[in-house]
């Protein structure tokens, strides 16, 4: 990824609806996308310090400002499509056996219980079409918190029960944000701060809506079953909570780039479950070879330089620019506009459609 490619642009307006502290959250935002542990720095120069994510005094949300995070440890990027699914599956069969086991786990909607099991529908977080092997492979190289690994599409461990109404935007504008999280605690949410699982909703529109409070409140708790072992894994919502803001926030060209070079097949080589450990370090073992070359190259060109910071930055240390404004200059009430003029032209679209079929059982 080239260093002057940003890969978020984020109205300032919008931190207050996702977190109570702003640098902890774009920090978060920076461990969805690199599927590793990192540092947030406010510049390019090596000799940054790292940001301290708890001084508010240092990020002024009237002023654009960027923020760079710095990974560590295994580069396993957030696939851009890898939002949540609402098809139930791809298989009749799988299909009622994913349901049927995501309805014995929840009982109810887990986002508002009022919704009976009847009124539910069950809904992939990581997206069914990757298949198998993608979620395998997914689970396996981002393994963020040490847990078990998934090797199903359709493993209960990747559902949610949700109810019918908030199942139809689910895969447009909604994602899981789990606390705690490496840079978050419950002191960070801007709710109810306590431990557990917030549905938190990207679009602006979709959270004011008559029927957010009803089906689907931002900032909402998730209900978790008693027994947690069968819940979805933070790993799976972390990749869908990344995928969620590359769709609404990211920058096209960063987009591009994740697809070209770190596109679904990254998680979808046949690599062996029993542990992974085996395979990864084959895995490893043949990119050391390219990864040599790279450094090498990449002290050539350091050595042609008089000043560090005229260097081009190395592509797997520096991942991408958070931009707190919108680099083109529209306001956030610019955006909200936008959307409301879209959300206007679609009900009236929709209400032609109605006055349309009831003409044609009136006739």
């Amino acid at each position: 990824m080239s260093h002057s490619t940003s890969s978020f642009c984020i109205p300032a307006s919008e931190f207050e609806h996702f977190s109570s502290s702003c640098l902890r959250w774009l920090a978060y935002l920076g461990l969805a996308i690199a599927g590793s542990e990192g540092t947030l720095h406010s510049s390019l120069d090596p000799n940054c310090p790292v940001v301290n994510l708890d001084d508010t005094s240092s990020i002024d949300l009237t002023q654009s400002a960027d923020y760079y995070y710095r990974h560590q440890g295994n580069f396993s990027p957030c696939y851009p499509d890898s939002e949540p699914s609402t098809v139930s599956s791809y298989g009749t069969n799988w299909a009622s056996d994913f349901r049927t086991n995501v309805i014995d786990r929840d009982g109810r909607c887990v986002i508002q219980p009022d919704f009976q099991a009847a009124s539910c529908k069950a809904a992939h977080v990581i997206r069914v079409t990757h298949g198998d092997d993608y979620i395998k492979n997914l689970t396996t190289r981002r393994a963020l918190y040490s847990e078990p690994f998934i090797t199903s599409i359709d493993d209960i461990r990747n559902g949610l029960q949700i109810n019918a109404v908030a199942h139809c935007h689910f895969s447009k504008s909604m994602a899981i944000l789990p606390i705690p999280n490496p840079f978050m605690d419950e002191i960070h949410v801007p709710s109810d701060q306590l431990q557990g699982y917030y549905l938190q909703v990207f679009d602006p529109v979709e959270r004011s809506t008559q029927d957010a409070d009803r089906a689907w409140p931002h900032n909402e708790r998730l209900h978790t079953p008693a027994d947690s072992r069968k819940w979805p894994t933070k790993t799976v919502f972390t990749m869908s909570y990344g995928a969620m803001a590359l769709k609404w926030w990211g920058v096209q060209d960063f987009i591009d780039e994740l697809r070209r070079e770190y596109g679904s097949p990254h998680y979808s080589d046949d690599i062996a479950r029993d542990g992974g450990h085996a395979d990864l370090a084959r895995e490893a073992e043949a990119q050391k070879g390219k990864k040599r070359k790279q450094d090498l190259d990449r002290d050539e060109r350091s050595a042609k330089k008089q000043e560090f910071h005229q260097d081009e930055p190395d592509t797997m240390e520096l991942l991408y620019v958070l931009d707190v404004m919108l680099s083109n200059g529209r306001s956030h009430q610019d955006e909200e506009e936008m959307h409301r003029r879209d959300q206007r032209a679609k009900e009236n679209s929709d209400k032609k459609v109605e006055e349309w079929l009831s003409g044609m059982v009136a006739a």
